[in-house]
């Protein structure tokens, strides 16, 4: 069991590495197009998250092969802080070449960095519900960052400041948070290394297909990742144009959003440790449903109700991040029992190819929708436009996590299998070392 100092520890880091997810995502493309335009950002962005995505697996193996996750860690973190710094305090004469540089070196550099810390987390703990309080630390922190990125913003415009200074103040505060937070983790965590057997079979696709849990709670992320991509992309536009609320009334329902998440994690972490990980999963995303399927139903005028839905779908965030990394980590001890191999790294990429492509197509999927049925994000869209961006915000979501629920409620690898599994990795150690 990890050290409550040790757990902080590892868990600080996560507080700069979520910081600026949600400026990339809503503040930096609008603070590009204005100097290279909308559609050259558009471009050069996407072509920059599919190279991401391509490395990921790269990066991955290279975890496996290399067998630590400080080395990693120490490389990805300097290259992502520079790029962070210099995409988000563009110059004057800034141009496409700038975009597509500094954005590849904060994704890649991001993806160097979080790809063995979520390995390393995968194996800072060894019990059943002791990877759940690792992996809630963790989520603590990020949310924590996610917070911080969204007040950050209204702190510097109430001061004066417009877009660019925003931006240029969640780098900052991301790079004066994060150097010192890496330090601490790359000196007083340990790292445990390599700890499969000395012949490690290699990482071949026919494994990874043959690993049944792996691929079960691969779906059930990509699923419900998918869903709450969905309602992240449409959320602006239902806020806006369905419930017609202010800009200050989009800000105060994300806050309670992020701060009900926080909130709520220590009764996930509780019903975790009583029903296992996968039913407490199950229950957070089924009263996620019961919340949101109300959202269609509201129309403008209905921002009161809204902030209860965020309120309540917001408690379950909590649940949705921590509890699947916590499952995976049980995955890699059946990895290694059932195939002999070490194959964290490369497990948590292609984890993390499923997040980014989950986000993704839940984007193109929803916006392209509402482009097909002649939706305008500039307004004057009829009730046959607002009805279906409604239904896609509210409806579809609910439809996908349900069926997430369905896959998942019967996951295999329970606190008592995974006693089992344990018991028979540690006799088959015994038998090796006689």
């Amino acid at each position: 069991m990890i050290g409550r100092w040790r757990l902080a520890a590892y868990a600080l880091p996560a507080f700069a590495l979520s910081l600026p997810t949600i400026p990339a995502y809503v503040y930096l493309p609008g603070l590009y197009a204005e100097r290279v335009g909308l559609a050259v950002t558009a471009s050069i962005l996407f072509a920059v998250r599919m190279a991401d995505i391509l490395a990921d697996p790269l990066i991955g193996w290279a975890a496996d092969r290399w067998g630590r996750r400080k080395e990693l860690i120490a490389m990805g973190a300097p290259i992502a802080g520079f790029g962070l710094v210099c995409l988000f305090t563009p110059g004057g004469g800034s141009g496409p070449f700038d975009l597509a540089v500094w954005a590849l070196a904060l994704y890649v550099g991001w993806s160097l960095v979080a790809i063995p810390y979520q390995a390393w987390g995968a194996q800072l703990a060894t019990g059943y519900d002791a990877r759940s309080g690792v992996a809630f630390a963790r989520e603590v922190a990020g949310l924590a960052g996610i917070l911080a990125a969204g007040a950050l913003p209204v702190f510097v415009t109430r001061g004066g400041g417009d877009l660019a200074a925003s931006v240029a103040a969640v780098a900052w505060v991301g790079i004066g948070i994060g150097i010192p937070a890496f330090l601490l983790l790359l000196f007083a965590v340990p790292d445990p290394g390599r700890r499969a057997p000395a012949a490690i079979a290699p990482a071949t696709v026919l494994q990874i297909v043959r690993n049944r849990p792996f691929l079960q709670l691969m779906l059930g992320w990509f699923g419900n990742g998918f869903a709450n991509g969905l309602a992240a992309a449409l959320f602006p536009l239902f806020v806006r144009h369905r419930l017609q609320a202010s800009e200050a009334d989009t800000a105060q329902a994300l806050l309670i959003y992020f701060l009900s998440g926080i909130l709520a994690i220590p009764g996930w972490l509780w019903l975790s440790r009583r029903l296992g990980k996968h039913r407490a999963w199950c229950v957070a995303m089924l009263c996620c449903a019961a919340a949101f399927i109300w959202a269609p139903l509201l129309g403008p005028g209905g921002i009161g109700w809204f902030l209860v839905i965020c309120a309540v779908t917001g408690a379950t965030l909590g649940a949705d991040l921590a509890l699947p990394p916590a499952l995976q980590a049980d995955v890699l001890d059946y990895d290694r029992w059932r195939f002999r191999a070490d194959r964290a790294g490369l497990m948590f990429a292609l984890w993390t190819v499923a997040t980014k492509l989950a986000a993704g197509l839940a984007v193109g999927f929803g916006l392209g929708v509402l482009a097909l049925a002649g939706f305008s994000p500039d307004g004057g869209n009829g009730e046959a436009q607002l009805s279906l961006l409604a239904l896609i915000y509210g409806g579809v979501p609910v439809v996908i996590k349900l069926l997430v629920i369905g896959l998942i409620w019967r996951y295999r690898i329970t606190a008592r299998t995974h006693r089992a599994l344990s018991r028979r990795m540690a006799t088959r150690m015994e038998c090796a070392d006689t």
